[in-house]
């Protein structure tokens, strides 16, 4: 589930989080033990030479600064508010010297992800980034502090799409970039690759070892999202019924750079969990399907053999149904950016209401086929943020 609070209120776009660092517990425990020590020293040297306390000015100067870290990290939000003037940054309640900005929507240029920080525990790395802000004058300005880069990237998305800002790759700037390609064309090369990694625009995430879902194109500005852009957390009004996103899937393609999602949604007054297909078909357009997994046996009876190699057509009774639209490319969780390569191909017919999906993985080796019946948009009347 997202770490941001979000609200649409009146067309302004609110999103709330709070930081969640693990490194907040270790610093308050140092804190704690170094506040502890100066409280001690400083009763010994009232108790003997007061002349030396002097000597504890500069350690106790440092104990207030680790206090004041210490309940900004527990203690304040973060708040960014999106609207049709602009954006505006805030955090609270202790004050943070330069968390509060405000920028006009027309000095916005672009949005990005940059590396911040990382953080040892061990053998494991973890790496911090920031989102940053681009003005129209080329002024870099962060609008956050340290997050993953999944965090990172959709904070950018959500702001990005409310004010209504075509995504795009930033390119290497400034002096150390013009002279790497000046001097050093290759390793130019490699420090553009690295930005646009950390900008998670590249096709991999930072680090290069998991793929990066693409993003999918946002809703109209200041309108409610439609069902491709639901989230694990969401609430989903289907046919009059208030379902909750559990989970979901991302299938990027690589033949017409399309992809599509599945929703796992469940009724809590049924008990029970449906599956929501959402076809991308055209930048803009979507159609969306309810759809069943078959159960192997189902499955065998429709043509679908065990070892051999996946058919071209199905049988279902008297109809027919052909193969069309095959593609391969990656399947992410939404959850946890998992990713996997997989081939999926489509099963119609002309005399069906229904068609069959037919999903493999593992070379084959995992198969899984689905029966879909598309539903109309009129169906879906609601997809409302948890």
């Amino acid at each position: 589930m997202s770490k941001f609070e979000i609200e649409n209120r009146s067309g302004e776009l609110i999103i709330r989080w709070k930081d969640s660092k693990k490194v907040k517990w270790f610093l308050l425990f140092f804190a704690l033990v170094w506040n502890l020590f100066i409280g001690i020293f400083l009763v010994v040297m009232l108790a003997t030479d007061p002349r030396n306390l002097w000597y504890l000015s500069l350690h106790g100067t440092a104990g207030i600064i680790l206090i004041y870290v210490v309940l900004r990290m527990f203690l304040n939000t973060n708040e960014i508010r999106v609207g049709r003037g602009g954006l505006t940054t805030k955090s609270g309640p202790i004050p943070v010297p330069g968390g509060n900005k405000q920028f006009a929507a027309d000095e916005i240029d672009q949005l990005f992800v940059k590396h911040g920080t990382q953080q040892k525990s061990g053998t494991r790395t973890t790496q911090y980034y920031r989102l940053m802000l681009r003005t129209k004058s080329g002024k870099e300005k962060g609008l956050s502090g340290m997050l993953s880069q999944t965090e990172a990237l959709d904070l950018e998305q959500k702001i990005e799409d409310h004010l209504g800002i075509e995504d795009r790759v930033l390119e290497l700037d400034g002096k150390v970039g013009k002279f790497l390609r000046k001097y050093a064309p290759g390793m130019a090369d490699m420090a553009e690759e690295q930005f646009m990694r950390q900008q998670g625009k590249s096709g991999y995430a930072e680090g290069g070892s998991s793929m990066a879902p693409r993003r999918i194109p946002g809703p109209a500005k200041d309108i409610e999202p439609e069902l491709q852009h639901a989230e694990p957390g969401y609430i989903i009004d289907y046919d009059g019924n208030n379902l909750a996103m559990t989970a979901g899937e991302q299938f990027d393609w690589k033949a017409d750079r399309r992809s599509d999602r599945r929703l796992t949604i469940y009724d809590a007054t049924a008990g029970e969990s449906y599956y929501l297909y959402c076809e991308q078909v055209s930048d803009d357009e979507w159609v969306y399907f309810e759809e069943r997994p078959l159960a192997p046996e189902e499955a065998r009876s429709l043509g679908l053999v065990d070892g051999e190699e996946l058919p071209q057509k199905l049988q279902n009774g008297d109809d027919r149904f052909f193969s069309r639209n095959a593609q391969s490319g990656h399947q992410f969780s939404m959850s946890d950016g998992q990713a996997r390569e997989v081939s999926q191909q489509i099963f119609v017919s002309t005399s069906a209401k229904e068609r069959f999906r037919l999903l493999s993985a593992d070379e084959g080796k995992e198969v899984e086929l689905f029966i879909q019946e598309q539903i109309s948009k009129e169906q879906i009347r609601d997809v409302l943020a948890g």
